[in-house]
């Protein structure tokens, strides 16, 4: 028990940096970024981008791949986008502003893509329905499609 525990100490206490974690953030995109874009885009400098960005590889939270002169980075495993949305239901949204929102567009709010599902307004609002429809259900911290769902996307993608 002391490993795992000692284990998700060093991964919390890399994330819990809050620069770090504006970091994962940017990366959570699934796009490689250079070390450039993804200091501007979480408002860090050059030499505190790299720093951070050094830590979290050695974390194994993120990787590099070098192509030519530049460095892209990107995150190593999906598990980190998951646990880091996992972490976001337990802060307090309606007093987080995001970085840089004041340049978010209503249609990028509306409807978006985060690391590898539909986010955003419309995500919401199609898992709103489809759990009143009683498509899917919770267990505990998970979701399942019921007989219902299974039914459903059978005859509408013709599965």
């Amino acid at each position: 028990m002391t490993n795992i525990s000692n284990n998700i100490a060093k991964i919390a206490k890399q994330i819990s940096e809050p620069a770090r974690s504006a970091i994962l953030i940017v990366l959570m995109q699934g796009k490689a970024l250079t070390a450039s874009e993804i200091g501007i885009l979480a408002d860090l400098s050059p030499q505190a981008t790299s720093n951070h960005l050094s830590k979290l590889k050695g974390a194994g939270l993120i990787t590099g791949i070098a192509a030519g002169r530049h460095r892209y980075y990107k995150i190593e495993n999906p598990l980190v986008a998951q646990a880091l949305e996992s972490l976001s239901l337990l802060t307090d949204l309606k007093t987080i502003k995001p970085p840089g929102h004041t340049r978010i567009s209503k249609k990028l709010c509306f409807a978006r893509s985060c690391y590898d599902h539909l986010a955003g307004y419309l995500g919401v609002l199609i898992f709103d329905r489809l759990e009143q429809l009683n498509y899917i259900e919770r267990d505990h911290e998970s979701f399942f499609l019921t007989a219902k769902g299974c039914d459903f996307f059978k005859e509408k993608f013709q599965i």
